[in-house]
């Protein structure tokens, strides 16, 4: 799916008419800012995942993927 010219102008002009001019750096600013967070809290969510996966191949006693034998 892909964002057109088009659509990022309906946005556009949908933010200037619920904000106005005036308060779009601010509300654009909060978007910046929760993006970031939201980001930042992925990347955390998927480090724990690779972090108990690799944790459990060990309980199980299954190897990496890597053979000794090369």
């Amino acid at each position: 799916m892909h964002i057109g010219a088009t659509e990022i102008i309906v946005i556009l002009v949908l933010f200037f008419l619920l904000f106005g001019a005036k308060k779009l750096p601010d509300a654009a600013r909060s978007f910046a800012q929760s993006l970031k967070i939201f980001k930042k809290e992925m990347h955390s969510v998927s480090d724990d995942f690779q972090t108990d996966t690799e944790e459990k191949r060990e309980n199980n006693g299954e190897s990496d993927g890597k053979s000794d034998t090369e």
